[in-house]
């Protein structure tokens, strides 16, 4: 890779922009003295292209469904965050109770969920169980109102408080 060559314009450019007051290099272009190529290549490092998935940064490798998994747990945690409700199942612990079910996670009425065993509780291992969404969602009400999550959301961050 060549350096850059600053010619007599580039200096009178860069005065001119001191005197005016802006960011010294505004208006130059180093690349003139650049292949295409090299151009091209220079280009491409600059918006990571090529640089393609890094899975030695991943936290949870490499597996696909792993991501996945964890990906809904941190949902569903920054979720219960947001209705005031208490969550004490670590990353562990969720993919303990998940992974065999991973295939089978949806929003279909035949796909399994994680719920709550007592909506009063917060969601801990010992509370937590996993059901076909369709059954989960027609649970016992009082009436014809569905049973509240205790919390409703009612924290200084929720609009509707406001």
């Amino acid at each position: 890779m060549t350096k850059p060559i600053l010619t007599e314009q580039h200096h009178k450019k860069i005065k001119q922009n001191i005197k005016q007051g802006r960011p010294w290099n505004t208006g130059l272009r180093y690349s003139i003295e650049m292949t295409p190529e090299q151009r091209r290549h220079r280009s491409d490092i600059r918006r990571a292209k090529g640089v393609g998935p890094r899975p030695q940064r991943w936290i949870t490798g490499p597996d696909p469904v792993v991501r996945q998994l964890r990906r809904r747990w941190l949902l569903a945690k920054n979720q219960a965050k947001f209705w005031s409700q208490e969550w004490d199942l670590s990353w562990d612990a969720y993919r303990d109770i998940l992974l065999d079910h991973a295939d089978k996670l949806g929003r279909r009425g035949d796909s399994l969920n994680l719920v709550r065993r007592d909506t009063e509780q917060g969601w801990s291992t010992g509370n937590v169980e996993v059901r076909e969404r369709l059954t989960a969602m027609s649970r016992p009400t009082q009436g014809k109102h569905r049973i509240r999550p205790k919390g409703l959301g009612k924290g200084t961050h929720h609009w509707r408080a406001k």
